[in-house]
């Protein structure tokens, strides 16, 4: 993504229960954001997505699993233009 269009979003799974939280941070693209779309695809096969707009601290919550979850951010700008800032597995580790 261009610097002067980025924007930022923090993925957080949460320590005790396999939740995936997102947090739409901003940045120096954040006007010329149209939507942000969030797809999840679980280590079960299950994928859910939500689609949000440009507020920041917008935070989705997702159901994770116990294993290695895909998180995929993808941020549609008003000029139709399409950037995907994370596409990456994020591990769920329980403390014992």
């Amino acid at each position: 993504m261009p610097a002067d269009k980025s924007v930022t979003v923090d993925v957080v799974r949460d320590q005790i229960f396999p939740t995936i939280t997102l947090t739409f941070r901003g940045g120096k693209g954040q006007f010329q954001v149209r939507d942000i779309d969030f797809r999840v695809t679980r280590s079960d096969g299950v994928i859910e997505t939500k689609k949000l707009g440009h507020n920041v601290g917008d935070t989705p919550t997702f159901d994770g699993t116990r294993g290695k979850d895909r998180v995929e951010v993808t941020v549609t700008l008003v000029t139709n233009e399409q950037y995907k800032i994370i596409d990456a597995l994020y591990d769920y580790y329980a403390h014992a």
